[in-house]
């Protein structure tokens, strides 16, 4: 009898244990390789049970690991790419190849309908996985079923990197924000500050500082309505609040002490619920904040067309298991087959002059161009990152701009500063026809016809 109590006990404990291994908050989200996925918690139910038990992924040094491309040599880069190119290595070496997570103690049989709400979850837009394999029968004791996407692209640091905003985005923001859309047209016929005379510079300060006193009164102006504005809104309110009053009271004095007594009662409980809603609202509101934070829109982040992210869910009558992992699209799949390459955007950028893009200097190859993060979406064009670097005279390379070329080399987008997320579009003179898709012989020619 003692031997059996004990045994009894031994097992709650290590139910209690499994129960609380998924942590005291709700898991909002998975992250893997930097890509943010809608956690299995997000579906489940009491009707369907479901426990978080533990998460794994192959152990360090196990697996396939690729070897990174050798970098493109470039004259006076000295050391500083190899140093670049041990470093993405270590990176790759670093991010396991799968990871997986694993849920026990469904409901009986219930664990199919878990899986088939997470599946349709999976599919909404602002998610955007498609299935990879036939439908399955969710009511089956046991069953897989495979989801794909592409896969969030990663800067040259392993960072998501962030979808610049359409030329309509930036307009929308800067009319919501009271300020003026610059297109770039005013600084078209802008000298650079090199090439001005102490006159032009004078002038240009004078009227850079016109401006920048302009701006303040303006926002010195919107201030002080804003103030005014809410003055007025608290003057209403109070004005209203003492009226209610008053009729509350002329109303009262017309009812007997019973119906005062009951009046009361339900504005007590009225003002109960309006306090319980508010809160309720401030969690709710709380609670989106922290998703948006733990699952950020996949939207927002630029997409890898050489990658799709792979989710392969399991399950069986009272346990699932779902595994993330990154396909490598083949070449001749990709949907930029055909699209400019790297020396084709190259031959575009040393056909133009350096002042067309803000930068000194009479020629282009003053500069060094490198691939950056792959193809970006730019007002909804898909376009190859191209850094433009400085040679210094200590032979390293100093980042200056960030280019992005449209795959079918027509148009030349330039990102406004380094530290910024806007975009605006160059307008290019003459464009070398044809760019080649690859051959670095092609761009020694394009070279050559400058000089």
């Amino acid at each position: 009898m003692f031997k059996k109590t004990k045994l009894s006990v031994f097992l709650l404990f290590i139910l209690l244990m499994l129960s609380g291994c998924g942590g005291e908050d709700e898991r909002v989200s998975y992250e893997f390789n930097k890509n943010y996925i809608p956690a299995l918690e997000k579906v489940l139910t009491e009707e369907t049970g479901g426990t978080y038990i533990s998460s794994f992924s192959p152990p360090e040094g196990a697996g396939e690991i690729t070897e990174p491309e050798p970098a493109e040599e470039e004259e006076g880069d000295g050391s500083s790419s190899n140093e670049e190119s041990s470093s993405s290595a270590e990176a790759e070496e670093e991010t396991p190849s799968y990871i997986s997570f694993d849920y026990q103690m469904f409901e009986k049989d219930m664990a199919g309908q878990a899986v088939k709400a997470y599946v349709e979850l999976m599919q909404k837009e602002e998610y955007s996985f498609k299935l990879d394999s036939e439908e399955p029968d969710y009511s089956a004791t046991t069953g897989t079923v495979v989801l794909k996407r592409p896969a969030i692209l990663l800067d040259e640091s392993g960072e998501p990197t962030s979808v610049p905003p359409s030329a309509e985005e930036q307009e929308e923001k800067a009319k919501a924000e009271g300020k003026e859309v610059d297109d770039g047209s005013s600084k078209k016929d802008e000298k650079p500050e090199e090439e001005m005379t102490k006159e032009e510079k004078k002038a240009a300060e004078k009227k850079k500082k016109a401006e920048e006193k302009a701006q303040k009164e303006k926002e010195k102006a919107e201030k002080k309505a804003q103030k005014e504005k809410e003055k007025a809104e608290k003057k209403a309110k109070k004005e209203k609040e003492k009226a209610e009053k008053e009729a509350e009271k002329k109303m009262l004095e017309k009812m007997t002490k019973e119906e005062q007594k009951a009046y009361k009662e339900e504005k007590k409980a009225k003002e109960k619920a309006e306090k319980e809603a508010e809160k309720a609202e401030k969690e709710k509101q709380k609670q989106l904040e922290k998703e948006l934070e733990l699952l950020p829109p996949y939207s927002g982040f630029a997409h890898d067309k050489t990658k799709n992210l792979v989710a392969e869910i399991s399950w069986t009558s009272t346990s699932c298991l779902i595994t993330f992992s990154i396909e490598e699209i083949p070449q001749d799949e990709s949907d930029l087959k055909g699209a400019i390459s790297f020396t084709g955007a190259k031959t575009l950028m040393y056909s133009i002059v350096p002042a067309e893009i803000g930068l000194p200097g009479e020629d282009m190859s003053e500069y060094v161009l490198k691939p950056g993060a792959g193809y970006v979406m730019v007002d909804d064009v898909p376009c190859l990152t191209v850094n433009v670097y400085k040679k210094s005279e200590q032979h390293t390379n100093i980042p200056v701009t960030v280019c992005f070329v449209s795959a079918d080399g027509t148009t030349l987008y330039q990102q406004e500063s380094l530290d910024s997320n806007k975009v605006k579009k160059i307008i290019l003179k003459d464009i070398p026809d044809p760019l080649p898709n690859e051959g670095e012989d092609l761009l020694n020619m394009a070279k050559e016809a400058q000089k």
